[in-house]
């Protein structure tokens, strides 16, 4: 069900602020391959983690440090590493120590990360296994004979990062079975969510980059024998679904995330998608419109780019006009590859920096909105980011519009770049979320539908804080003086949304003369959400009248 992701499309949110992206899974990966302390240094380099302070700032030394933990445990040698690290990073042996000691497990990593920042840490899975009889997911798998088999009945071997790679046969129920099981240690530790990637699966040495369609899946339970050239497309889809059985397993209580790279249709029950490894070029950026937007019209709601471009060179000027839009797709994050330069906000100059935030802040302001959006998404399948002809189906003229796009049904978001773009008739009233946010270069123009009600948030740096302290509501009237809206909002976690724990709140406005009235019209639900404060913000003819109030009784705007 969709809102198994509902929480996760804010925290998995590209973030500014409290960010952590921690490859200690790359770290594992890198170490298997590594023979001698030089390929070790090379491996720890193409890591990549990051550790921030709560101010967004880069602890360049934690970047290596806490990423180097998982090898660090797996050599014999760990003076060596000390002193690699002492001299590549140029400090001192007794701060390195701390550092690597402190992130020395995925338990410490936890606790580090949550009690430092407030975020959440992924664990990383390839489609292919590591061909080694001394890796345990291979040996159990080799034991029960899970793996593809080539056209000769033969265990088939791909190369992948790792090297030579078994695939999993998940059009079997045993081999899902054995594959959710592998989740229960790695959750035990502390992990959030699973990434499911290459899982197309990408075979480097493959036709096409993949395994030869002659290659035999098994099948079991409703699924029959049959070639790679059947099954292929649904790969993925049987892998995200195998991870999410495992992860409900071994965390019953908690609502599993996962992120995948390939799905398929009824994918969207399982996992959230990204779409691959794009570039950094002005035609990629604004490729990603059309393509979340198609993604979104085949049923598949939560899906965003890599921000930024994750192959090639991102310069500052593209970065600030991807980011500013790119913070509105359903699933917003940069992903970039080893091999070039870094392609975080503060990367850049600081006027890019200063764009990323204010981006990234309306996000967070938008999360009540948001939330709601894919509450109705589970509902009813409606995309979260919609094709801008949904705000009128009948003009035609909007029908081959790929620039600007719809998030939700009530905000339109037009990129900086965009050039004449086709835009819906009738009222449409700019909305500003953060200062200065009508005036950034790269910032998207939002504009509100006329008749609608747009629940915001206040700028917080994680959705652990309350985001209702206070909320506002923005309201646009329509030709006849009246809009609504609705909110829905919950635990965040958990299943108690089944039970009734939850809150729908609906909105109305009415214009009378020259005032405004703003109440609750109905709402649904047990779960308890208190708005202390409420703020009105009435926008009409490019200004905006405001008022407060508790919603106890109707909030009145004179306009």
């Amino acid at each position: 069900m969709l809102v198994t992701f509902l929480l996760f499309a804010g925290i998995f949110a590209f973030l500014f602020g409290r960010l952590v992206y921690l490859c200690v899974w790359e770290a594992e990966h890198y170490a298997s391959m590594a023979t001698d302390l030089h390929e070790r240094e090379r491996s720890i380099k193409a890591a990549r983690g990051r550790i921030l302070d709560c101010n967004g700032k880069v602890l360049a030394d934690n970047k290596t440090v806490c990423t180097v933990s998982v090898i660090y445990n797996q050599i014999k040698n760990r003076e060596e590493v000390i002193a690699m690290l002492c001299k590549e990073l140029e400090l001192t042996e007794e701060y390195v120590r701390k550092r690597v000691e402190k992130y020395s497990s995925m338990e410490r990593i936890k606790s580090n990360v949550d009690k430092e920042v407030g975020d959440r840490i992924r664990e990383y899975d390839l489609a292919g296994v590591k061909v080694d009889e001394d890796y345990f997911v291979y040996s159990t798998g080799k034991e029960q004979d899970v793996f593809v088999k080539d056209a000769y009945r033969n265990e088939f071997h791909g190369k992948v990062w790792p090297g030579d790679c078994a695939f999993p046969d998940f059009t079997r129920p045993e081999t899902r079975a054995w594959w959710g099981k592998l989740y229960k240690d790695f959750l035990s530790c502390g992990i959030d969510g699973i990434w499911n990637d290459m899982n197309e699966p990408s075979v480097f040495d493959g036709p096409g980059g993949t395994m030869p369609e002659s290659c035999i899946h098994l099948g079991g339970g409703n699924l029959p024998t049959g070639t790679h050239g059947m099954y292929h497309n649904a790969y993925g889809r049987l892998m995200v679904e195998a991870s999410r059985d495992g992860i409900l397993a071994a965390n019953p209580d908690k609502r599993p995330f996962i992120l995948s790279r390939s799905n398929l249709l009824g994918g969207q029950r399982y996992a959230a998608m990204w779409t691959g490894d794009n570039g950094a070029s002005y035609d990629h950026m604004k490729l990603s419109v059309p393509m979340s937007l198609t993604l979104g019209l085949s049923g598949q709601p939560f899906n965003g780019p890599d921000i930024g471009g994750f192959a090639n060179e991102t310069a500052p000027d593209l970065w600030g006009h991807w980011i500013g839009f790119g913070a509105f797709f359903p699933f917003s994050r940069g992903h970039a590859s080893c091999d070039t330069s870094d392609k975080e906000p503060w990367a850049y100059t600081k006027e890019v920096e200063k764009e990323s935030r204010m981006a990234i802040e309306r996000r967070y302001r938008l999360m009540p909105y948001l939330y709601t959006a894919f509450y109705n998404a589970h509902k009813d399948g409606q995309p979260v980011m919609a094709p801008v002809f949904f705000a009128d189906p009948a003009d035609v003229s909007l029908r081959a519009e790929e620039q600007a796009f719809m998030l939700g049904e009530d905000i339109l978001v037009i990129p900086a770049f965009a050039e004449n773009p086709a835009l819906p008739k009738g009222i449409w009233e700019k909305m500003s979320l953060v200062k200065g946010d009508t005036e950034g270069k790269y910032q998207a123009d939002m504009r509100v539908r006329g008749g609608s009600i747009i629940p915001v948030g206040k700028v917080v740096q994680n959705l652990t804080e309350n985001v209702f302290d206070p909320l506002t509501l923005v309201v646009v009237l329509d030709e006849e003086g009246k809009a609504s809206g609705s909110l829905y909002w919950d635990e965040g976690d958990g299943w108690g949304f089944r039970n009734g724990e939850y809150k729908i709140v609906d909105f109305t406005a009415r214009q009378n003369g020259n005032k405004v009235a703003v109440a609750i019209s109905d709402s649904e639900g047990s779960f308890p959400l208190d708005f202390r404060k409420v703020n009105v913000e009435v926008l009409k003819g490019g200004k905006v009248y405001r008022s407060s109030g508790t919603l106890d009784s109707p909030i009145t705007v004179n306009i």
